[in-house]
């Protein structure tokens, strides 16, 4: 009978909230009104406020769900309380103005505070602006939501100069759940000791933390997450974050104030609070100059751009450029423990420490596609590595695996005394797989460090080096990619046309799904021909290379039979890629040669061509060699121009003629332009045409390498 009874109670009340529904109001009202308009508010009325108020603070909202709406410029000026507060409230806040607000006391926002509300309920944050509000003894400098059993949603909304004692210094959210799309942060901070997240923290206690089309510029945090900082304990239903840009923020400690033993996310920090690792799902971010900066001390530093603890990361299209990272100035703290300086662009670290417990699972997975990680700093220290990425579990008996995919990892830099990987670093049980990625010209250490001794790293059609050789691997390269301009304050990964990766890597590795590089153009182009082009091939890296539309004669219909207005040339190949100098002149035949031998780099090599008809076919040989940018010029280096910004220049090593026949032609080359002039060892494109009466055909072209 009693459990009829609450069915009876729970029927009774859900028929009094469908009649508060069916009647809600919509008022509007002055300052003086307000608070009268929100004691009377039921469920689903809406209340627009007409004016910006200046006192009369703190006003209090119902607990109901209901809609408080801003006309044009209205809202709340000033006061040394909290200016709008509820408790158990589930309001829709929407255009508001909060602006000047003070509140000293504890556990409040600086304009608005909004804890407990019901189980299930949703608070949302419209298009709202908070603007140089304080919370001098709180959190939440502009809005502090702190409700365990309710969803926060916050949708096209402003922090600006904004600052808390505490937790974020723009907004700080508990919740069961957040979502958060097209939101700005911008110079927002966090003062007290130890204190996180300057622009924005988001906790829940299980629920998914969703953060879209968000911007956080020039925020700052004493220890953890300069622009924001999102924790949660979930594991399947983590992070997802798409589309948004950290860019200057900080994490600064000059004085060293900070008690919290580690600084960590210049830019982001993650924190997976679970047993297991949390997932992270990553689209589209932009993660640029942001740092990580403290008193000399033996202190943990994670993440200049990103640092992601506790969390299995699946990124694709994310950019992690011109961060900067400090490391600790001892490899062990106070008390002996471990201490560490990890991933200057991006760190994905599992556990703190030696002794801290392991995650359940033995190996956690991260995955980066279309990444770019390019011109990030990280300051030398005895414990520091990864001017580019760390990854890795500082645990017992677990390890972590990273698998890049047709990425770029260059131009990333060590400062100070050289050493410590400038690439990517790895722990010592940790596993790295490369897939069509480069991972070249970074400076001040080794490309790969860690993983096992490097017996833990694979790479698979990469542009990666072992000393002045490719990285063992099918498919593999060891040449300069030719990247337009990849090092600090630039971080240009984009290929040119000389680029020795174009055309080189493998298409069955790219990812189900990618069909985009990381700026959005098609994964996989290919040179076009005014006939048959050949099959297109991925490129080596992030960016794929649109080469130029050729110009085609036009299209002559007639009822009489046409020649073509140029000799058609196809099926331009060669019998190896890399090759050494011989000592014989080139010579065209039908039948071409096998070569001479079994060896591993094989003398010379055979290009092969077809003809529709005999034709002059022209061979030119050109490599990029340096030069300075004079104007929108890339021109030789001089005396007077040597200060200029360096560029790559394409230059004619030289030609060869031949006359070619109709079907398939052959030449032997082994590097002899002539008999007193050859081709030094290098990367070249060679660039085939054919002529026949005064008509050229479309030029077709193929890259090679050729070493001692």
């Amino acid at each position: 009978m009693a459990r009829r009874s609450g069915v009876l109670v729970g029927a009774l009340l859900a028929l009094a909230l469908l009649a508060q529904s069916a009647s809600a109001a919509e008022t509007t009202v002055g300052c003086a009104g307000l608070q009268t308009a929100l004691n009377n508010a039921n469920a689903g009325d809406v209340v627009t406020l007409g004016e910006l108020c200046k006192s009369g603070f703190p006003y209090k909202l119902p607990a109901v769900q209901m809609t408080l709406r801003g006309a044009p410029g209205a809202g709340f000026d000033g006061g040394s309380t909290v200016q709008l507060e509820g408790l158990g409230a589930s309001p829709t806040l929407e255009g508001l103005v909060f602006e000047n607000a003070h509140s000293s006391g504890s556990n409040t926002g600086g304009a608005l505070t909004i804890n407990a509300a019901p189980h299930g309920s949703t608070i949302a944050l419209v298009s709202d602006t908070f603007t140089n509000d304080v919370a001098s003894g709180g959190e939440g400098g502009g809005a502090r939501v702190n409700t365990s059993e309710a969803k926060v949603i916050v949708s096209g909304s402003t922090f600006t100069g904004d600052s808390a004692a505490g937790a974020g210094g723009g907004l700080e959210i508990f919740a069961s759940e957040a979502s958060l799309s097209g939101d700005t942060f911008t110079g927002n901070a966090t003062t007290g000791a130890s204190s996180v997240a300057g622009g924005l923290l988001a906790e829940t206690n299980e629920g998914p933390i969703a953060l879209s089309n968000s911007r956080f510029s020039e925020n700052t945090a004493v220890s953890v997450g300069g622009g924001a900082e999102l924790a949660t304990p979930g594991q399947a239903a983590g992070f997802t974050l798409i589309g948004n840009t950290f860019s200057h923020n900080s994490v600064s400690d000059p004085a060293g104030v900070s008690k919290s033993g580690g600084y960590l996310g210049g830019g982001l920090a993650l924190a997976g609070q679970g047993a297991q690792a949390t997932s992270a799902v990553q689209r589209g971010n932009t993660f640029d100059g942001n740092s990580v900066s403290f008193k000399a001390a033996p202190v943990m530093a994670w993440g200049g751009g990103e640092s992601a603890f506790r969390v299995a990361l699946q990124s694709t299209g994310d950019k992690f450029t011109n961060n900067t990272l400090q490391s600790p100035s001892e490899a062990k703290g106070e008390k002996g423990e471990k201490v560490f300086g990890w991933g200057a662009g991006l760190s994905i670290a599992q556990c703190g420490d030696l002794g801290e417990e392991p995650p359940s699972e033995a190996n956690v997975v991260s995955t980066l596609s279309d990444a770019v990680v390019a011109g990030n700093t990280l300051l030398s220290g005895p414990s520091a590595g990864g001017a580019g990425i760390y990854v890795g579990i500082v645990c017992k008996i677990s390890y972590s695996t990273l698998q890049l995919n047709d990425s770029t990892v260059s131009g990333n830099a060590i400062s100070g005394a050289s050493g410590p990987v400038a690439g990517i670093s790895g722990g010592p049980r940790d596993v790295l797989a490369l897939a069509n990625t480069i991972v070249y010209g970074d400076s001040g250490g080794p490309e790969l460090g860690g993983f096992q001794g490097l017996s833990g790293a694979s790479a698979t059609y990469s542009d990666v080096c072992s000393g002045n050789a490719p990285f063992a691997g099918e498919g593999n390269i060891c040449a300069d990619p030719l990247l337009a301009g990849p090092g600090p304050d630039s971080a240009d990964v984009r290929e040119t046309a000389t680029s020795p990766t174009l055309e080189r890597g493998s298409n069955g590795l790219i990812p189900a799904g990618l069909t985009t590089d990381v700026f959005g153009g098609p994964r996989v182009l290919g040179p076009v021909f005014c006939g048959t082009s050949p099959p297109a091939v991925v490129d080596i890296g992030a960016f794929e290379y649109a080469y130029p539309a050729p110009v085609c004669p036009p299209l002559i219909i007639s009822s009489h039979p046409q020649p073509p207005l140029a000799p058609a040339l196809s099926a331009l190949g060669q019998t190896a890629k890399t090759w050494r100098e011989g000592s014989s002149l080139a010579q065209l035949s039908a039948s071409g040669g096998k070569g001479k031998g079994r060896r591993k780099v094989p003398v010379g090599t055979t290009f092969s061509f077809k003809l529709d008809r005999a034709a002059r076919v022209t061979f030119a040989f050109t490599h990029a060699v340096a030069g300075r940018r004079v104007g929108k010029r890339c021109v030789a280096q001089t005396r007077r121009n040597r200060g200029k910004r360096r560029c790559a220049r394409t230059i004619v090593a030289g030609t060869l003629v031949f006359s070619a026949h109709a079907g398939t032609n052959k030449v032997r080359f082994q590097g002899l332009i002539s008999k007193r002039r050859k081709l030094k060892p290098g990367s070249y494109r060679l660039l085939v045409s054919a002529s026949d009466a005064g008509q050229r055909s479309r030029t077709a072209t193929l890259g090679f390498t050729i070493v001692r």
